[in-house]
């Protein structure tokens, strides 16, 4: 069995979501001018003076005229509304909260939060987060404030009065578009988006409007898309059956229910499982063989470290036995990566730690012990009157089904002409590529070539994957640069388009932050490796690929990671950090001596004044242009 994975056996797993995909994520302080972006201070108030004035230097001596007044929309929370608003915005944002410019940002749903929205808070959701690690730099999350003690996950509610006070803080409100569904993004010949936009209220569409805009940031994350299997026989089966999503809204079905059934192996179905079994309600949990497993859960603290895993994955010194293709390949930490993944008592190391890592229990397996949960492992053949038809015979009697089967990978909603759809994906890859980055990550990460050992009941489908004549697996997920922008050539020249939060990360917020800065600087063209006039395509594909790839290996479907969906962060996400932060030429060793370096752990506040550094940075640059 491999260390790098727990032994998949459902009775002894741990489960739990997918990391961390629960997110709304934020795209901080753009500002649009033309073809030149302004930063604004995300630590301080948006009137610093000193910031100001910084900014005003910025455009001395510049051929570009300053940015014009800010163009502000009301705060827009009806249908009917939106009818009045710009049909022209310099940056469309769909799916986040974002702060100034002539700017719109879109939003389905009736309120800010994404998954942490009030109407979407089921009862006893929190995040695998403890209070610290799940903030932005410039606006901590006070104890009293949000009622959230140290050491303990932070509660949704908290989550969801956090992101409202940041937002009311920040000013974002009156750039939030709310109930504005986008059906279409069409890429326009001078290389503008027209966003086709119906306002939806309570199951009700209204005519459809047109919003153009120079650049689109596409935020709608992972859980926005719900994925809701069919079966057979569904129409007869006469009871109610959601998805995962409508959890607080059905709870009052879940309470009032003798017996139910929850479908999948992920942190939905194991908060809604607590939730029945917890309120006398007997449970029948249904994992199917065919899908990916259980995921694993932990407890806040935990042997033989008694720290929390957040704590581990942030901490260089626990990283480093992360065998991450875009870890360090030099100096200390580069000779250390060496030691541990390329030499064989380098490797018995590795094995030990992540054998030790997933070695624990939980209070959650005395609910199965005492038979007020029950665990299948089975797919759902058919349904009839009340009762669900398992692959294994078993014929289950409930008053209501639970999916928590996922949420979709695909593109949150069509772009046009058709042919820019395979452009943003990046589906165009050619075998030898892919064979030519698999190799190399397997040279520099030997243990990915051992396979997760998956337990199933005789009988029992495996997975079900997809594999191309040479033996490669086939994926149709899209594919991003540093897992945030397309590949293709003329999107990159254009610089008009980027994805946010398409991805699983422990460290979500912190991830956020450096990926909006990076973002910005990208709009900018102020990446000095894929600068606008000497775009390195074949370069550029390659580490697309390879990164993407290296997740599916890492993170594969058969441990119960998401890998071969989207990339999967979790030791990974501080080297994925530094990866940024080279990019943007800003320090990555952000502490004050090897020692803490080295064994303290990163928090958000590690990161606050990023952007006055990138500022400094710019200006810095400017002024070096123009000296003798």
């Amino acid at each position: 069995m491999s260390e790098l994975y727990p032994h998949v056996s459902v009775m002894e797993s741990l489960l739990c979501d997918e990391f961390l995909r629960k997110e709304s994520p934020v795209v901080h302080r753009v500002i649009q001018h033309r073809r030149v972006n302004v930063v604004r201070d995300m630590v301080r108030p948006r009137h610093n003076q000193r910031l100001d004035s910084c900014m005003d230097e910025s455009w001395r001596g510049s051929s570009l005229s300053p940015p014009p007044s800010f163009t502000r929309h009301n705060h827009i929370t009806s249908p009917a509304a939106a009818m009045n608003t710009a049909n022209s915005v310099d940056m469309a944002i769909v799916g986040a909260v974002n702060p100034r410019a002539s700017m719109a940002i879109l939003d389905t749903a009736a309120a800010i939060g994404g998954v942490w929205a009030k109407q979407r808070l089921y009862p006893g959701l929190k995040t695998n987060n403890l209070l610290g690690s799940y903030e932005f730099s410039d606006f901590p999350m006070g104890s009293d404030r949000f009622n959230v003690k140290p050491g303990q996950h932070i509660p949704g509610t908290a989550v969801y009065d956090y992101l409202n006070g940041f937002a009311e803080a920040f000013g974002l409100m009156p750039f939030m578009q709310l109930q504005q569904r986008v059906e279409s993004a069409e890429l326009l010949p001078d290389g503008t988006w027209s966003l086709r936009i119906v306002a939806v209220s309570g199951g009700t569409s209204f005519e459809p409007r047109v919003l153009i805009c120079r650049r689109l940031v596409v935020a709608t994350g992972l859980t926005s898309q719900p994925s809701m299997p069919t079966f057979a026989g569904q129409n007869t089966f006469h009871r109610p059956l959601f998805h995962a999503k409508e959890l607080r809204l059905k709870t009052h079905i879940i309470e009032n229910s003798r017996k139910i059934a929850v479908l999948g192996g992920n942190k939905s179905a194991w908060d809604a499982c607590y939730h029945a079994a917890k309120n006398g309600v007997h449970v029948h949990m249904v994992i199917r063989p065919s899908g990916g497993g259980p995921s694993f859960v932990w407890p806040a603290f935990f042997s033989p470290f008694r720290v929390s895993i957040q704590r581990l994955a942030t901490t260089r010194f626990f990283t480093w036995f992360d065998p991450c293709i875009w870890g360090e390949r030099s100096g200390i930490a580069g000779g250390i990566r060496h030691f541990l993944h390329k030499t064989w008592i380098g490797r018995k190391v590795v094995s030990g730690f992540w054998t030790s890592i997933h070695n624990y229990t939980s209070s959650w397996f005395e609910l199965v012990r005492d038979g007020k949960i029950s665990v299948h492992i089975a797919d759902i053949d058919s349904m009839s009157e009340g009762t669900l038809h398992l692959s294994n015979g078993e014929a289950l009697q409930v008053d209501a089904l639970v999916s928590c089967t996922g949420w979709k990978s695909s593109l949150p909603f069509r772009f046009l002409p058709e042919e820019v759809t395979s452009t943003v994906s990046c589906t165009d890859l050619t075998v030898e590529l892919m064979a030519e980055c698999c190799s190399d990550i397997l040279t520099n990460a030997p243990i990915l070539r051992r396979k997760p050992d998956r337990t199933l009941p005789p009988g029992s489908k495996d997975l079900n994957v997809h594999m191309d004549k040479q033996g490669h697996q086939v994926s149709d997920r899209y594919q991003l640069y540093r897992f945030l922008i397309p590949t293709d050539t003329r999107l990159v020249e254009l610089r008009n388009i980027a994805f946010i939060g398409f991805h699983l990360a422990l460290s979500a917020v912190m991830v956020a932050q450096v990926q909006a800065l990076w973002i910005t600087a990208y709009m900018l063209d102020e990446i000095p490796n894929i600068a606008a006039d000497s775009i390195d395509r074949k370069r550029i594909l390659y580490e697309t690929i390879l990164h993407n790839d290296y997740s599916r290996l890492r993170h594969p479907r058969a441990a119960g990671g998401a890998g071969d969906k989207y990339p999967d962060l979790a030791f990974e996400c501080l080297p994925y950090l530094d990866l940024l932060l080279d990019d943007l030429r800003l320090p990555k060793y952000r502490k004050s001596s090897f020692w803490s370096e080295t064994f303290q752990r990163y928090t958000p506040k590690d990161y606050r004044g990023i952007v006055q550094e990138w500022l400094a940075t710019r200006k810095r640059g400017r002024l070096s242009c123009v000296d003798p």
